[in-house]
């Protein structure tokens, strides 16, 4: 019956506290690590209404039959316990995602908050002179308004300890009786119990959890032992199993950590994970689901658990998908997204900016939003979807979460508790990324909410202005590539070497270099630029400066360089900008770019005839891929692509 444990911070994976208790006042709690309790001193206050701890239960009641649960605590000392809920507003989650100003953070010390009145469900005063346990219940099946609940403790002596906490499926009144018996006769209510009548209503499900790599043998194998030792003792040991598809054939064949380990033909990520789909279906082991991993995420394995325990009381389990949040490696509290949108041509990440350290944040989490997808960092989905809804499509990399989401996702539940981190995507630089963002987002449009060709065409003059712009014309070859190639139709699509491709993506691609190499070749990152105040208007009729000549261009610009981010940099910042310093200051590594005017003549060139093509053509290609989807995913397709016999 258990739902899922209450967590503590732990030094190898997060130390960030206010994702998982929050003091009350200035008396502060003792994490010990190495022994995973808390110790209270007296006075001191502590809630869990923690994105890792509270407990999420208008998520339950929508998705699955858990409508009352127990709250198991094991304490030991004097405290006052209180049950506490919030209620959710999505006003409030809404000005929350536009506090988010393009990914820049400020890096601040967590402040407490001023303490809000949640409605109190129950209050009890417990004193225990060794570890005991106290039992909270509560039913929320008349609840009509999103939320969650959460518990907090008040340290009335010295000598306080927290030691575990856990929630709980309720099936009766009688189940509770049953649970005080049993611990009675044990002496531990945290012993997941199991009646016949909850074995009547469970789903019985298992994960097949598929990473997919490319040259980062310690990424993976981190993740996977500590997947396999997490489950090493406990019951659902058998309802997991780990299959790592390594696209860069570096591990070697056979089982790492009880993982199974699989060469593969490197069609990206899309090929990896579409191989790591198949193996799970093709294992004869009854998996009911595949969880999708990326290889260098930073994640808890008790998510796995908790997938399992929703997917367990699902009231759609073949139907269900659950997604991960992704948070932030270097700012932990950082909710990048939770959850996302397609909206022709753009990824619109959900509840973005989100600093999960404060409960208003966590509580705005609580609000259901529409979506289309989650991202493959960590995304379960039924494996009756590849019988109903086929294949992902063989995009290499970038999309194909997007589409398949689209295509496939039913249902998807993203819960408070249930988040990996990652790295910052915008520290990250690549130019052949280009291609796949363009091509991709195409043939989505095509197959699933096409735009229109005058649409398609203003999308495409504003890509190439704006390199233009930036000054990155290698960048303008490669979308107008991704273009040709996607009017091509899906048969070249479906035949495309995406290994060979994505080489020649590389070779033709911006080359960055280190700081020390820009050094050595004179350019020394300096001050960050500071855009003029210029008119919009002036800018636009200019072209950000190439209709002006370079003698009215100011003195420092004619006979230095501007240094830029690279990361976070604008068009303004290149406004009559003759050469250019871009440079990652995450990364250490930059470019130099210098305005060429004759570039703007051929990119003119490229953009008539692009757009003649896309007028007389898109309609047709899209039509196309839309028709012939079920060809581009159909798995006997996928063994040929991946050479699988």
């Amino acid at each position: 019956m258990k739902l899922f444990e209450f967590t503590l911070p732990q030094k190898v994976l997060c130390e960030e506290k206010f994702l998982y208790y929050r003091e009350m006042n200035d008396v502060h709690a003792i994490c010990c690590h190495d022994e995973n309790l808390l110790k209270l001193p007296q006075g001191c206050r502590v809630r869990f209404d923690t994105y890792f701890n509270v407990f999420s239960y208008s998520k339950y009641l929508k998705f699955t039959t858990v409508s009352k649960v127990s709250i198991n605590l094991r304490l030991e000392g004097k405290f006052i316990i209180r049950l506490y809920k919030r209620y959710a507003c999505l006003e409030t989650c809404r000005n929350l995602s536009k506090r988010d100003e393009g990914g820049k953070i400020i890096y601040e010390e967590y402040t407490k908050q001023e303490e809000d009145s949640p409605c109190l469900i129950e209050e009890k005063t417990v004193s225990f002179n060794e570890a005991g346990e106290v039992v909270f219940c509560y039913d929320f099946s008349k609840e009509d308004r999103e939320g969650n609940i959460f518990i907090e403790l008040e340290a009335i002596d010295e000598g306080g300890v927290f030691y575990a906490g856990m929630y709980q499926k309720v099936l009766s009144d009688e189940s509770i009786v049953d649970a005080f018996r049993e611990e009675r006769e044990e002496r531990d209510i945290f012993k997941e119990e199991t009646s016949q009548q909850d074995n009547l209503c469970k789903n019985q499900i298992k994960i097949g959890v598929v990473i997919c790599t490319y040259n980062r043998e310690e990424y993976v194998k981190r993740n996977i032992e500590n997947i396999q030792k997490y489950f090493a003792n406990k019951p659902s040991r058998s309802q997991v199993g780990v299959f790592v598809i390594d696209n860069g054939n570096t591990l070697g064949q056979g089982e790492m950590f009880e993982a199974k380990i699989v060469s593969n033909k490197n069609l990206g990520g899309s090929g990896g994970f579409t191989r790591g789909i198949i193996e799970v279906i093709q294992s004869g082991s009854d998996y009911t689901h595949f969880l999708l991993m990326d290889d260098d995420i930073v994640f808890d394995p008790m998510i796995i658990e908790k997938m399992i325990s929703i997917l367990k009381y699902a009231k759609n389990p073949e139907s269900l998908c659950i997604g991960g949040t992704m948070m932030r490696v270097d700012i932990p509290y950082y909710q990048y997204e939770m959850g996302a949108r397609w909206a022709g041509f753009m990824f619109e990440s959900l509840k973005q900016g989100f600093d999960l350290r404060n409960y208003v944040d966590v509580l705005a989490n609580e609000c259901e939003e529409e979506m289309d997808y989650n991202a493959w960092w960590c995304m379960c989905m039924p494996v009756s979807t590849v019988e109903k809804r086929g294949l992902p499509l063989p995009f290499f990399i970038k999309g194909d979460d997007v589409e398949y989401g689209l295509r496939s996702a039913e249902q998807i539940m993203v819960v408070n508790g249930i988040g990996v981190w990652h790295e910052n995507f915008k520290a990250k630089f690549s130019s052949e990324l280009e291609y796949y963002f363009h091509r991709n987002q195409l043939i989505i449009s095509a197959i699933h909410r096409e735009r229109g060709p005058l649409k398609t065409c203003k999308k495409f003059i504003r890509s190439i202005a704006r390199q233009l712009v930036l000054q990155r014309y290698s960048v303008v070859k490669i979308i107008i590539s991704a273009y040709e190639d996607f009017l091509k139709g899906y048969r070249y699509f479906d035949e495309l070497d995406g290994e060979k491709k994505h080489k020649e993506l590389r070779n033709s691609g911006i080359k960055q270099l280190s700081k020390r190499e820009l050094e050595e070749i004179g350019y020394i990152p300096q001050k960050l630029y500071q855009p003029k105040a210029v008119s919009k208007r002036k800018k636009i009729l200019t072209l950000y400066g190439y209709f002006t000549p370079t003698m009215f261009y100011n003195r420092e610009d004619r006979v230095g360089y501007r240094t830029v981010d690279m990361v976070y940099s604008t068009m303004d910042d290149f406004y009559k900008a003759k050469e250019v310093l871009q440079y990652n200051f995450y990364t250490d590594t930059g470019f130099v770019t210098k305005l060429k005017r004759w570039e703007f003549i051929k990119a003119s060139c490229s953009i008539v005839r692009i757009v003649f093509k896309l007028l007389l053509q898109n309609k047709k290609v899209s039509k196309g891929y839309r028709e012939n989807l079920a060809v581009l995913t159909d798995t006997n397709n996928w063994k040929r692509r991946l050479e699988i016999e």
